[in-house]
């Protein structure tokens, strides 16, 4: 059934509807009521840890002066008039250098060339560089880049949806979002999902296509708020504050950064974790790998097409009852600038509900039903 959510995650006036699959049940336990808050304190610290972490950094940039370095922009519409632009060291980023030149690439640029090598556009500028833009039609650059940009923005754009749209008893928490191939068909989350709190029932609660639809409606519209993808590099301060008690969700980053099982980080005080955390709205993850592109509006037609059980979240509990499930959830989505029939997304979303060949079907934190 479609409620209404009053305290959604990410700041959205126009988002208002949710997923629920059972009504409200006063039947929970301690232990689920604690899972409950566990889950909700786990989004807010990453929030709050993240905005803490780069108010430190801007304030250190901006103590005890400002400094200015050098951008020389490259690109298409280089004219003699367009002279180098005097930005400021450790606050200014690529889309700050695009206001200064042209309306047109703040809105199509997806991602930055800085020095030749792809840059997230709100990711800052800490020395003399070049720049350049990528669009997705573009005849003067690669558009391969935007385009692998646009697919893993994509997959970070489905698991804010998730974490997002459902009510908090339903815990619903990101495990892995895989970098799959676009012609793998779809993009890809496994989530940790609680469908009921009804001692006894074991169903997995399987999501009606107007449940699918209501889901996409939602992204659609949070697509459409045009929330910017901001990076942030971790220290291993904020690392630690935001996945100090998700030992899974931490190994399955390692996992995506090295290929390796371990589930931590070779510690050294004097080298960065190799990952970036990024925001979107107030969702806060970890993204191994990047640029991620400039824009939520850069995304046009967004579709959750897949919402499946894989099997119980292994976990150090017996009890079966309160063992969160894992779920697939696959998607598909398109630029905006790709305008596409409905019956050709239709056959794309046909295409994306089948099972990801890129990802395998039984990973190592799921127990078969």
């Amino acid at each position: 059934m479609l409620l209404i959510k009053t305290k959604p995650v990410i700041s959205n006036s126009s988002a208002a509807c949710l997923l629920s699959t059972l009504s409200t049940n006063t039947a929970t336990t301690s232990s689920h009521i604690t899972d409950v808050g566990r889950v909700q304190l786990s989004s807010k610290r990453r929030l709050d840890a993240w905005t803490q972490a780069q108010k430190t950094k801007l304030r250190a940039w901006y103590s005890p002066n400002v400094e200015k370095i050098t951008v020389q922009y490259v690109g298409k519409l280089s004219q003699p008039h367009v002279g180098p632009l005097q930005m400021t060291r450790g606050i200014s980023c690529p889309i700050d250098c695009a206001k200064h030149l042209s309306g047109l690439l703040v809105e199509q640029s997806v991602i930055a060339l800085v020095n030749g090598q792809p840059w997230d556009m709100h990711r800052p500028l800490i020395q003399d560089c070049s720049v350049d833009f990528v669009h997705f039609k573009d005849a003067h650059n690669d558009p391969v880049l935007a385009n692998v940009a646009f697919w893993r923005s994509a997959s970070f754009f489905l698991a804010a949806i998730l974490e997002s749209t459902f009510r908090p008893e339903h815990q619903v928490r990101l495990i892995n979002n895989p970098d799959v191939r676009p012609e793998a068909g779809g993009f890809v989350c496994d989530v940790s999902f609680t469908p009921t709190t009804t001692i006894g029932n074991v169903d997995p609660w399987i999501p009606s296509p107007r449940e699918l639809r209501a889901l996409s409606a939602y992204g659609q519209r949070l697509a459409a708020s045009g929330l910017s993808f901001e990076p942030l590099d971790a220290d291993w301060t904020l690392y630690d504050a935001c996945f100090a008690d998700e030992p899974l969700r931490q190994r399955e980053v390692m996992r995506a950064v090295t290929g390796s099982n371990s589930a931590s980080f070779s510690r050294d005080d004097h080298v960065r974790p190799p990952v970036c955390l990024y925001r979107l709205g107030n969702f806060v993850e970890a993204c191994p790998v990047g640029p991620l592109i400039s824009s939520s509006r850069l995304i046009g037609r967004f579709a959750v097409t897949s919402f499946r059980p894989l099997g119980w979240l292994r976990t150090s509990t017996s009890n079966s009852v309160l063992r969160p499930l894992v779920y697939r959830v696959q998607g598909i989505a398109l630029p905006t600038v790709f305008i596409t029939h409905f019956t050709t997304f239709e056959r794309l979303m046909q295409w994306s509900k089948l099972p990801n060949t890129d990802v395998s079907e039984k990973p190592d934190y799921v127990v078969e039903f």
